[in-house]
């Protein structure tokens, strides 16, 4: 089965996505509610144990998991690295990906994520801008996701609680020059963490600069 494919299963709640000059939304004057949206800052080994940005890969198929999981980690990675605009976070899957997995390089997975506690439970609208970009290095399919997941204060454990909606899903599409990208979150009433994630399925070099999350968007 195909990662897309997967990913298809979900239901995604309203959201608006919005790409580049044709970006009208604004926000006014919200606290940027994510951890080390600069990336002066190291990736955490788990977001369940540290607040902060961590990384870690999945294969689709438990036949493919088996098979390629200890030598597609090593040929891979998610780090901070400097470009000409500043720091950004990369999720890097090289051609060697494919050539070591063949027709089913897409269903290889890398990804970063982040939870965010909110200040209340109240729900409503947030709004999630970003600029990314990318570059294709294969031949095989390639593609790019946000995933936002809502839970509830049932586990004092961030980000261990129960779902209070439906997964949101957005397919990214950013080209070889820096997009910015915002998109419009309802939150459903009685959430306390979300649980935001970025991630590039098959190869390619993904970048991440700039990530704001704040409250209400007009």
């Amino acid at each position: 089965m195909k990662a897309a494919t997967v990913l298809a299963g979900f239901c995604a709640l309203p959201a608006i996505l919005c790409l580049g000059a044709q970006e009208t939304e604004r926000t006014q004057g919200g606290r940027n509610l994510l951890i080390n949206s600069d990336f002066s800052a190291p990736l955490v080994r788990s977001v369940f144990q540290k607040p902060g940005w961590d990384s870690g890969i999945w294969i689709f198929g438990k036949e493919n998991r088996e098979k390629f999981t200890g030598e597609a980690a090593k040929l891979t990675r998610a780090a901070i690295v400097d470009t000409k605009e500043g720091k950004a976070l990369e999720l890097k899957r090289p051609a060697a990906v494919e050539t070591l997995m063949g027709a089913e390089s897409p269903k290889f997975s890398l990804s970063s994520t982040q939870i965010v506690t909110l200040k209340d439970e109240n729900g409503g609208p947030y709004l999630l801008s970003f600029d990314a970009r990318y570059e294709s290095v294969g031949k095989n399919k390639a593609a790019h996701y946000l995933l936002v997941a809502f839970t509830d204060a049932s586990d004092r454990r961030a980000g261990r609680g129960k779902e209070t909606g439906k997964m949101l899903i957005r397919t990214l599409k950013p080209g070889k020059d820096w997009r910015n990208i915002r998109i419009r979150i309802s939150v459903p009433a009685k959430t306390r963490d979300l649980r935001i994630t970025f991630r590039g399925d098959g190869t390619g070099v993904f970048q991440l600069r700039n990530p704001e999350l704040v409250k209400g968007a007009q």
